[in-house]
């Protein structure tokens, strides 16, 4: 299995929240951020490595900023 990326918003790191929803009859899979400040986290799943794979996936932010603003550009 993949290692858990940093957390996209805060860079701190980020660890397993495993829930059990006992009147739903559902268990599911969650990434989280451990900063208490941060607070973000990923989505369900019932597959770890479904839960895994939508935690480490990143947008490319540069593809989104002009040319003109990026970090490269001085």
């Amino acid at each position: 299995m993949s290692e858990i990326k940093p957390c996209p918003f805060c860079g701190c790191k980020a660890d397993w929240v495993n829930q059990q929803f006992k009147e739903f009859n559902f268990g599911g899979h969650q990434i989280a951020c451990i900063n208490p400040a941060c607070q973000a986290s990923g989505r369900y799943s019932g597959q770890q490595e479904k839960a895994l794979k939508a935690w480490n996936q990143r947008v490319n932010h540069e593809a989104n900023i002009p040319a003109s603003q990026r970090s490269d550009q001085k």
